[in-house]
């Protein structure tokens, strides 16, 4: 099976941009707005579509 495939069976979290980490300790934290985590939340499921797409998902 080629490495670069997500079986289906996949369990976790997958890849998500590096700068979005930061952004979920704000949240736990509570130093970013509801408002500004949904445009950081909105942008970071765009990249992982995005990267989805050119691998072909």
């Amino acid at each position: 099976m080629p490495a670069n495939r997500i079986l289906t069976t996949h369990v976790g979290s997958l890849v998500r941009p590096d700068d979005f980490t930061a952004v979920l300790h704000r949240k736990v934290e509570g130093t970013i707005s509801e408002q500004e985590f949904g445009v950081e939340l909105a942008n970071a499921v765009d990249w992982v579509v995005a990267k989805q797409a050119e691998t072909g998902i």
